[in-house]
């Protein structure tokens, strides 16, 4: 849905910021998948290209305290895009992670 687009500026120097909160299942060797959370950007205007920017690495696990991460914008300046977060918990057995929260997300300009 185009209306969650973000259309990014035209001048370079703008960065997508949000927090993170998660609690993933890890990955042993008695598992065979894990939990997966991933943010990607869809680019409207490279009909729809996808770009993965983020993704937990399995073997982390549990996290269960705030971070900020972000990005910069540079690539898709003057370019409207959606960003898209995702959660995959990979089987329907040993789920004891909370998940995942996302707040505070934000596109913002530094100081030149």
């Amino acid at each position: 849905d185009a209306s969650w687009a973000i259309q990014v500026p035209p001048n370079p120097g703008h960065t997508f910021e949000w927090w993170q909160w998660l609690d993933l299942d890890p990955k042993d060797s008695a598992v065979a998948v894990s939990d997966v959370f991933s943010v990607e950007i869809m680019d409207l205007s490279a009909g729809g290209a996808m770009t993965t920017i983020f993704t937990n690495k399995p073997s982390y696990g549990f996290y269960k305290t705030w971070a900020k991460k972000s990005i910069s914008l540079d690539p898709y300046v003057g370019k409207s895009i959606i960003v898209f977060f995702s959660f995959a918990s990979g089987d329907a057995t040993n789920n004891m992670g909370e998940g995942i929260y996302i707040d505070d997300l934000r596109v913002f300009k530094g100081c030149d």
